[in-house]
C-alpha cells in the first residue's frame, strides 16, 4: 500500500554551474546554499565532459551483482530530475553521509554512440566551450513534508536506502 504526504513548492532555485563541476555536489551545494531540506530537482539539462552513471548490469535477481557504476567519457548530453531531503546515516554505493542533503537524481546520457539511463554519481562533470558555462539546473524548494533517506546497513555490508516521509 502506498503511503502519501501533501506538500507545496514554494520557490524555484535556478543555478549555473560552472566548466569542470562536479554535478551531484553542485546540485547538493546549491540545496544547503537555499535551504532545501525537501524539494524537487526539477531540470537538469546540459553537457558534460565525463558521466558516472549507476546502473543496472543484468537482469540478475541477484542483489549483490545486479548494479554497477559506469564511467563514460564525453562529450555527452545530459538530462535528469530527482529529488532532495536529508540523509541519516552512512555509507554505500552513493557515499551516503549522514546529515547531508540526499540527492537522488536519475539522468539519461547519450553520446554519439550510445544512450544510457541511471543514477547520478560523483565524477559527473560539467562541460561548456564557453568560458561561462550556459548549464543550468532548476530546483524547487518543498514545504509542509520530511524527506528523509535513511541509510540502513545490511549483512552483506553494502546498505540499503528507504525513504521515511513525514509531514513537517
Amino acid at each position: 500500500m502506498s503511503y502519501s504526504v501533501k506538500a507545496k513548492l514554494t520557490e524555484l532555485i535556478f543555478v549555473r554551474l560552472d566548466k569542470g563541476q562536479d554535478l551531484l555536489q553542485a546540485v547538493k551545494d546549491a540545496a544547503v546554499e537555499h535551504d532545501v531540506e525537501a524539494g524537487v530537482v526539477v531540470d537538469i539539462t546540459g553537457s558534460v565532459t565525463k558521466a558516472r552513471v549507476q546502473k543496472f548490469k543484468s537482469k540478475s535477481h541477484d542483489p549483490s551483482t545486479r548494479i554497477e557504476v559506469i564511467e563514460l567519457e564525453g562529450p555527452l548530453e545530459l538530462t535528469g530530475h530527482g529529488i532532495i531531503g536529508t540523509t541519516e546515516g552512512s555509507g554505500g554505493i552513493g557515499e551516503y553521509k549522514d546529515g547531508e542533503p540526499y540527492v537522488h537524481i536519475h539522468v539519461v546520457v547519450t553520446s554519439a554512440d550510445e544512450t544510457i539511463c541511471g543514477h547520478l554519481m560523483p565524477g559527473t562533470l560539467v562541460r561548456s566551450h564557453l568560458e561561462v558555462s550556459h548549464f543550468t539546473i532548476v530546483l524547487a524548494k518543498a514545504e509542509g513534508v520530511n524527506l528523509k533517506a535513511a541509510f540502513k546497513a545490511t549483512e552483506d555490508g553494502k546498505g540499503r536506502i528507504y525513504h521515511d516521509l513525514t509531514p513537517a
